[in-house]
């Protein structure tokens, strides 16, 4: 943004359909984000047909399934500028 001139100090941005992947994941319940993160790309190949070295992965928890002992997390990963 620095380059921009603007003074803004924060963006939005938004990315087309077809380089995005996101998938609703269980994951074992009180789990860390650190721990979570580290989860997710140790699995990501499972649900991402890119190659991870061209993907920027990112998450978000979305809370306990009812009646278990695990929760949901929702993962995004996004090719690169120029793979798609």
């Amino acid at each position: 943004m620095g380059r921009s001139g603007t003074k803004a100090r924060r963006a939005v941005a938004a990315v087309s359909g077809s380089a995005v992947i996101t998938k609703t994941i269980a994951m074992p319940a009180g789990l860390s984000e650190v721990d979570i993160e580290a989860q997710l790309i140790l699995e990501a190949d499972q649900y991402i047909p890119y190659p991870l070295d061209e993907v920027a992965i990112d998450f978000e928890t979305l809370g306990p399934i009812s009646g278990h002992r695990q929760s949901r997390s929702r993962f995004a990963g996004c090719l690169s500028s120029g793979n798609y």
